[in-house]
C-alpha cells in the first residue's frame, strides 16, 4: 500500500477522534497539535477558508498539514493563494503528527502535488532556517519555484541546569534591577505575586484577570479573546498551563501566560498595566515565573517564541532567525509573474549591495 492524501474543508469533516489521541502528545509542542489548529480554525480563522491535507502513511497512520486558502479577485484575473494555517498567534508551523517519525516533507508534497498545483502561490511560515530549506527543496523537487524570506526572530535559553546556574548567566544589571524593584514592592506592602499551574485554580477568574491587565497594557487589543480562552482551557486539561500575576490590592496589574511540555517552557503572552510601569512589575513577575518553572517543572529550555524585543536578550542565551517560504506555481500564469518579480527583486538587491 502506497502513501495517499485527502483534503478536508475543515476539522468538522475530519475524524477528529483519531487526531486527539493521547499517544505522544507530551512530546509534541502545542503549536503543531491538531487541537491547536482546530481551535485556531474555529476562533481565529476565516470561515470557509480551511484546507486540511491529510497525508496517509502506507501503514494507515496519518499526518495533517493545515492550510487556509484565499482568492483575490482583480478586474482581469484572480489569484489563488494557499497559506499555512498560521498568523500572529502562531510561533511555529509544521506537520501535525503524533508518530515517532515525522514524514519527509518532500514525500508529502510529492504525494499531494495534485492539490498544491491548483494554487498560484503558496506561503508557509514561521519556520526555522533548516525547515525552510526542507520545504523549499520539497516544492522545487515537485516542479514549483520557491523563495525563502525573513519572517521574525526567536530568542530562547537552552541547557538550563537549575535556578542558580540560570541566574549565574544573567547580567549584574538585570539582577540588581530585580533586587531593587522587589525590595520596593515589599516595602510598599500592597503587592503580591501569584504563580499557579491552574490545576487547583478557578481558570475563568484567571482569564478574567488576564484580559483585564491586557486591556490596560501598551499592547494592541486582543484579536480573539475566545481563542486565548479556549487554548488555555485545553492547556489546563493537559496540565501544561502556567499563569503568573502581580496583584495590587487584589487588582491584577501584570500577567504572564506560559505553556510547559517536554521540559520546555514557552512564554506565550505577557502584559502589564501601564500605570505601573515605574515599578517594573513585569520584570519582577518574570523573575518569579522563571524560577517557578525551572524549580517546579524542571525545564531545560525556555522559549520566548517570536519577536526581537530588546528585553529578551537579558533573559535568553541564544537567538535564531525565523523564515517563510513563498512557493510559485510555474504551471500557472500568476505564478510565473511572481517568479519574474522575484528575479527582478534579486537583481535590484545585488545592484544595491555593490554601491
Amino acid at each position: 500500500m502506497t502513501a495517499t492524501y485527502k483534503v478536508f474543508s475543515g476539522f468538522d469533516e475530519f475524524d477528529f477522534e483519531r487526531a486527539v489521541s493521547d499517544k505522544g502528545l507530551s512530546q509534541v509542542p502545542l503549536f503543531i497539535r491538531s487541537e491547536w489548529f482546530r481551535i485556531y480554525e474555529q476562533y481565529a480563522g476565516q470561515p470557509g477558508a480551511s484546507k486540511i491535507v491529510e497525508y496517509q502513511y502506507s501503514n494507515g497512520e496519518f499526518a495533517l498539514l493545515p492550510f487556509k486558502q484565499l482568492e483575490q479577485d482583480y478586474k482581469l484575473f484572480k489569484i489563488k493563494h494557499l497559506y499555512s494555517m498560521s498568523n500572529y498567534y502562531s510561533p511555529m508551523f509544521g506537520l501535525c503528527t503524533e508518530e515517532e517519525e515525522t514524514p519527509d516533507c518532500k514525500e508529502v508534497v510529492a504525494v499531494a502535488s495534485g492539490f498544491f498545483d491548483k494554487f498560484d502561490l503558496i506561503n508557509i511560515c514561521p519556520l526555522t532556517h533548516e525547515q525552510a530549506l526542507l520545504w523549499k527543496s520539497a516544492f522545487d523537487s515537485a516542479g514549483f519555484k520557491s523563495y525563502i524570506y525573513y519572517y521574525s526572530v526567536n530568542w530562547f535559553h537552552d541547557d538550563i541546569e537549575g535556578v542558580d546556574s540560570f541566574w549565574a548567566q544573567r547580567s549584574s544589571r538585570l539582577k540588581n534591577t530585580i533586587k531593587r524593584k522587589r525590595r520596593k514592592l515589599e516595602k510598599l506592602g500592597e503587592y503580591k505575586v501569584v504563580l499557579t499551574d491552574t490545576m487547583d485554580s478557578d481558570l475563568e477568574m484567571l482569564l478574567n484577570d488576564y484580559h483585564q491587565v491586557y486591556a490596560k497594557s501598551w499592547k494592541q487589543r486582543e484579536a480573539s479573546t475566545e481563542f486565548i480562552d479556549q487554548i488555555c482551557r485545553y492547556q489546563k486539561s493537559q496540565g501544561e498551563l502556567r499563569f503568573g500575576f502581580v496583584y495590587h490590592f487584589e487588582k491584577p496589574v501584570a500577567v504572564q501566560l506560559w505553556f510547559v511540555n517536554d521540559r520546555t517552557a514557552y512564554i506565550y503572552k505577557l502584559a502589564y498595566d501601564e500605570q505601573y510601569t515605574h515599578l517594573s512589575v513585569g520584570t519582577v513577575l518574570s523573575a518569579a515565573i522563571f524560577e517557578y518553572v525551572i524549580a517546579n517543572d524542571r525545564v531545560t529550555k525556555i522559549d520566548f517564541l517570536t519577536g526581537d524585543d530588546p528585553y529578551k536578550q537579558d533573559w535568553m542565551n541564544k537567538c535564531q532567525k525565523l523564515y517563510g517560504v513563498q512557493v510559485c506555481n510555474k504551471r500557472r500564469s500568476i505564478g510565473m509573474i511572481n517568479i519574474f518579480y522575484n528575479y527582478l527583486s534579486d537583481i535590484r538587491k545585488r545592484l544595491l549591495s555593490k554601491r
